[in-house]
C-alpha cells in the first residue's frame, strides 16, 4: 500500500468519526426534520385532490399497395408519428370526443396527451381525471372518434384502427403512505445539511487531529495510553520543560472541573506504573496535591508530577498555578467547543503560561457533579 493510499485511508477514517461524533451530538436534529418533512407531505397529500389516468391504444395499419389509402409499414409508422402529434390540435376532433365525453373541449385538451410508440404505428392517448369515470369516458371518446370510418378533422378515413378501449383507470397521484416515505428521505436529506452546516458553525473537538489542528501542540489521547506510552510522555514533557522533575499543571476546559482533572490524573499516574511496582515506588508520572510545591529536588526520581489546576476563569486558581508550573496541558473532552480552548488559552497567556501539550480526556471524564460554572462569556453559546 502506497503513502497516498495510508493517507487517504486515515483521512476517510477521521470523516468517518467525525460524522459519527457529530450524528451522536446532533441525532435530534436529523430525527426532527425527516418527521416533519413526513407529515409536511402526507398533509400536502391529504389536501391534493386524486387523479386518475386512463389510456386508450389505436394503430396506423401499413396497407398494401393497391388498398385504399396505399401504404407500407415505414409509411405506417410515420403517419402514426404524425397522427400523435395533430389529435390534440385538431379543433374538430376535440370538440367530437370532448361532446362524447360531456365535457368541456378545453379540459379535454388539458387532459390528454397523446404520444406514439417510437419505431411502431402505435398511438396512445393519456387521459388525467379527478376521476376514474371521467378518465375513462375521454380516453375512449377519442379513440372511438378518431377511429370511425368517416372521422372529423385531418384524419384520413380508415387510417387508424382500435387496438385497446379503457374500462378502468388508475390512480396516478401519490398515496398517504408513499407520500410519507418520500417526506421522510427528504426530511433526512436536509438534516444532514442542517447537521453539517450547524457542526461548521459551531466547531467540535471529536478526533486527535481536530485537537491537535486546534491549539497547535503535541497532542495524547487518555484512553489509549498504554504503560510504555505513558512513561514516554513523562521523558517528552521533561523535553519540553526542560526539568529533570517537571511539575505539570493539567487545566480543564469547557465543562471539565478540576475535581474531572483530579479524578483522570490518579489513573493516568497508575498507568504509567511498571508491572509489579506499588503504588509508593517511584513512577513516571505521579498525581500530587494542588498545595505542593511546583519545584522538586534534583535527585528525586527521573519522571513528572501532576497537578490539576481546574479551569482558568472559573475562579479555580488555575492560572496562577498553571503560571507556577513547568509545563501546561490543556484537558480537553470529546466534544468540546474550540472557542472553549481559544479561551483558556487566552486566559492563560495573560499570566504568562503558555500551553505545551494538550490531551483528549476519557468521554466519562466530565462528572455528575456540581462544579464552577462557565465564564458568563462562554456560557451563553455554551
Amino acid at each position: 500500500m502506497s503513502v497516498a493510499d495510508i493517507s487517504g485511508t486515515t483521512g476517510q477514517r477521521h470523516s468517518l468519526r467525525r460524522l459519527r461524533s457529530a450524528l451522536v451530538r446532533r441525532w435530534w436534529v436529523v430525527v426532527l426534520c425527516a418527521v416533519l418533512g413526513s407529515l409536511l407531505a402526507f398533509a400536502v397529500a391529504s389536501k391534493t385532490p386524486s387523479k386518475f389516468t386512463s389510456e386508450s391504444v389505436v394503430i396506423v395499419p401499413a396497407l398494401v399497395t393497391g388498398q385504399t389509402p396505399p401504404g407500407s409499414p415505414d409509411a405506417a409508422i410515420k403517419l402514426a408519428k404524425t397522427y400523435s402529434t395533430l389529435i390534440p390540435l385538431d379543433d374538430e376532433i376535440v370538440a367530437a370526443a370532448a361532446a362524447k365525453a360531456r365535457v368541456s373541449p378545453a379540459e379535454l385538451r388539458k387532459n390528454m396527451s397523446v404520444s406514439n410508440d417510437l419505431g411502431t404505428a402505435l398511438v396512445r392517448i393519456d387521459v388525467i381525471a379527478s376521476t376514474a369515470d371521467s378518465a375513462v369516458a375521454q380516453a375512449a371518446a377519442v379513440a372511438t372518434i378518431i377511429t370511425k370510418p368517416s372521422p372529423p378533422g385531418q384524419i384520413t378515413s380508415g387510417s387508424m384502427r382500435l387496438v385497446t378501449v379503457p374500462d378502468s383507470a388508475t390512480v396516478s397521484s401519490e398515496t398517504g403512505k408513499s407520500s410519507l416515505a418520500i417526506g421522510g428521505l427528504l426530511g433526512l436529506i436536509v438534516g444532514l445539511i442542517m447537521l453539517s452546516a450547524l457542526e461548521r458553525s459551531d466547531k467540535r473537538i471529536d478526533t486527535l487531529e481536530d485537537l491537535a489542528a486546534a491549539t497547535g501542540t503535541g497532542v495524547s489521547a487518555w484512553g489509549t495510553l498504554t504503560p510504555f506510552e505513558t512513561r514516554a510522555l513523562a521523558h517528552r514533557w521533561r523535553s519540553l520543560s526542560g526539568v529533570s522533575v517537571p511539575t505539570v499543571a493539567f487545566v480543564g476546559t469547557g465543562k471539565v472541573s478540576k475535581h474531572d482533572v483530579e479524578s483522570m490524573l490518579g489513573e493516568l499516574a497508575i498507568r504509567a506504573e511498571e508491572p509489579g511496582e506499588s503504588v509508593t515506588s517511584p513512577s513516571a508520572l505521579r498525581a500530587v496535591e494542588s498545595g505542593a510545591p511546583s519545584r522538586h529536588a534534583v535527585d528525586e526520581p527521573s519522571g513528572a508530577k501532576l497537578l490539576a489546576a481546574g479551569r482558568p476563569g472559573c475562579g479555580e486558581g488555575a492560572e496562577l498555578l498553571a503560571q507556577t508550573c513547568d509545563l501546561v496541558v490543556l484537558v480537553v473532552a470529546p466534544g468540546s467547543k474550540q472557542r472553549h480552548i481559544a479561551y483558556a488559552r487566552e486566559q492563560l497567556a495573560q499570566y504568562g503560561a503558555e500551553v505545551s501539550w494538550a490531551m483528549l480526556a476519557p468521554r466519562h471524564v466530565v462528572a455528575e457533579h456540581d462544579f464552577a460554572p462557565l465564564p458568563a462569556a462562554l456560557e451563553s453559546q455554551a
